[in-house]
């Protein structure tokens, strides 16, 4: 075939090499404030970094979803920008997703306005924003000023929630250019087909949504939240029901880098073995390697040391950086018994793992050129 058809067979190699590249996805995680640092409560967890500031009442609360939780007054507390508008957020009739663990002190705020959880874009212009909110006592609305989309007390209350009621519940208004929803707790609330917006990089809030300045009289003192917000995130793509689950149990693992210690840590790796196994052929070291040079030696003893853990009678206090080895939470002498178990004291680097190769699309191109040369000189 490649004799007779040499231009064939050159289509075929293109198509292989595009084939094999790898295209990175342009779905992306833009914005996640965890609450966590209370000396940071704007701190983006996004690879993006869309790090804001506390403006008004808002404080740390350790009593969150998952870690610690923003406090907003419902007076004038919110977290806003530095200077320029976030890097990376939807605008105009881009997709998106917004999501948030919410405990609502009231539905509406201490001027008796409704509490907004984010928003940004012009308000007071027909579909020139991006803003959710609580609506009525128990209800929501996804706003695009002038083409709302709104989940009533009855349809909330057909979940049997009271968001008012003191427990946590998670909330997502998302948009995939064509439909828009509103999710509770994972449970689809309402949807519709809304036409096109064009939501624009001004007044980005989170904890607000429209308030009064300037010619913008229509919001009085402001729908800013009151009670505690947590894990609040913003994609630029509509999530599907399984990542909104996901997202709703903390896990954000498929939009952010993760600590590569984390299930040695966090009680995911529990079985020596197990244990063992991730150490060897994920981390490529050896048990006892607290520092994560690659080896197991007197540095990683002086390291653990120095952290004034080593049976310091304070339970589950411990992580593999600070000598808890075994994965019991503690610093101890059973973690000297894993890592002296394991054998790599002082042996230098483990050796690398052995795996074959798979050759570059490139490099499939360059041969498979040389392989068409060639037949077309036989021809």
């Amino acid at each position: 075939m490649c004799v007779n058809r040499p231009w064939l067979c050159v289509g075929l190699l293109v198509s292989l090499f595009f084939a094999c590249t790898p295209v990175a996805s342009a779905d992306e995680l833009v914005g996640l404030w965890r609450f966590d640092n209370a000396d940071n409560l704007g701190l983006d967890s996004s690879t993006v970094g869309n790090n804001l500031v506390v403006d008004g009442g808002v404080s740390f609360d350790a009593g969150g979803r998952f870690g610690g939780a923003g406090d907003f007054d419902g007076v004038d507390g919110m977290l806003i920008p530095t200077a320029d508008f976030p890097q990376s957020i939807p605008l105009g009739n881009d997709p998106y997703t917004i999501a948030t663990w919410m405990r609502p002190i009231a539905p509406l705020n201490e001027s008796g306005y409704p509490a907004g959880m984010i928003g940004w874009g012009s308000y007071g212009d027909a579909r020139s924003v991006n803003a959710f909110r609580i609506f009525n006592d128990n209800g929501f609305r996804h706003y695009w000023w002038g083409a709302d989309l709104d989940a009533s007390d009855s349809d909330v209350d057909l979940l049997d929630v009271d968001l008012d009621d003191g427990e946590w519940h998670h909330a997502v208004a998302l948009y995939d250019g064509e439909v828009r929803a509103l999710y509770l707790n994972g449970e689809l609330l309402a949807e519709d087909f809304p036409g096109d917006n064009d939501a624009q990089a001004e007044d980005f809030a989170v904890g607000r949504t429209c308030s009064e300045g300037g010619a913008r009289p229509w919001c009085g003192p402001g729908e800013f939240f009151v009670g505690q917000l947590d894990d609040v995130a913003i994609f630029d793509f509509a999530l599907d029901e399984n990542q909104i689950v996901a997202i709703m149990n903390g896990d954000f693992s498929e939009f952010v880098e993760t600590d590569p210690l984390a299930p040695l840590d966090n009680g995911t790796l529990t079985n020596p073995d197990e244990r063992a196994n991730y150490v060897h052929d994920v981390l490529n070291t050896w048990v006892g390697d607290a520092n994560l040079d690659g080896e197991f030696n007197s540095g990683d003893l002086v390291a653990v040391f120095t952290t004034g853990e080593y049976e310091d009678r304070i339970e589950g206090n411990s992580n593999w950086r600070s000598g808890d080895w075994n994965g019991d939470g503690d610093f101890g002498s059973g973690d000297f018994v894993a890592a002296f178990a394991d054998g790599g004291y002082e042996l230098g680097p483990r050796p690398p793992i052995a795996a074959v190769p798979e050759p570059s699309s490139g490099i499939l191109l360059v041969i498979g050129v040389i392989a068409l040369g060639r037949w077309r000189r036989l021809a």
